[in-house]
């Protein structure tokens, strides 16, 4: 049985690899199948600005640059992940030629300054070790006026749909999580990852404290997600 420790990068990256084939089944669990819309309003946002050259940061097996590329297919893209496993899926699932892939540590991208126009990052910030960090390398990266777009699971407002909301995460996805990737170990992970994950306003102080300005978190569908718009001066 393994357990995963958010503090140690090779047991994150083993979870992510162990259930790469399953992963966007298990985000629709996760998000009772809602994250569809959350990530079409995501890229409609991103894509808005005409963005030549666009990071997909935790990339995971690339749906969302599926998304980009179904609307916008000339433009480039990079999907950057940690986990070798996950680039394989998205490696099959994207075949365009102006698409890139590249393993690396959202803490220490391997890539030029102001080379993007715009990044994106769907459901990954709450996995990375040290945020600000993370938030400091998407600002080097990006181009002077890109927008950075994070979409994240985070917990409801009130009382009675944050109870509601943690039986879910405790009882029925560790379960689904067992039966469609054999790992209930790893949905027990990141329902916990949920819960721990920090309150909205603290990503806004983290985000403007990187250098951001512009910053917006909408919440949706009853706070069950957050989307996070940010722009590099």
């Amino acid at each position: 049985m393994n357990h995963y420790d958010k503090t140690n990068p090779s047991s994150i990256r083993a979870l992510f690899n162990g259930i790469a084939p399953r992963y966007d089944f298990g985000n629709a669990v996760l998000s009772g199948n809602l994250h569809r819309l959350w990530n079409r309003r995501l890229v409609a946002r991103v894509l808005a600005a005409n963005p030549v050259h666009v990071l997909d940061l935790c990339s995971g097996t690339g749906e969302i640059t599926k998304r980009m590329i179904s609307k916008m297919p000339t433009s480039l893209y990079s999907l950057v992940d940690f986990s070798e496993t996950m680039l394989e899926v998205a490696k099959k699932r994207l075949t365009s030629p102006n698409v890139s892939f590249c393993q690396a540590d959202a803490e220490a991208l391997p890539l030029a300054d102001s080379s993007f126009d715009a990044g994106v990052c769907a459901y990954g910030i709450r996995n990375i070790q040290n945020r600000n960090n993370a938030f400091a390398e998407v600002y080097r990266v990006l181009r002077p006026g890109a927008t950075f777009a994070i979409a994240e699971l985070t917990r409801p407002s009130g009382s009675i749909l944050k109870s509601l909301h943690s039986i879910y995460l405790h009882t029925m996805v560790p379960l689904i999580g067992r039966a469609i990737t054999s790992n209930e170990q790893a949905y027990k992970y990141l329902c916990n990852s949920i819960e721990a994950f920090v309150p909205a306003e603290q990503i806004v102080k983290e985000l403007t404290a990187s250098g951001f300005g512009m910053i917006e978190a909408k919440p949706q569908t009853f706070g069950i997600a957050t989307l996070f718009f940010a722009k590099k001066a």
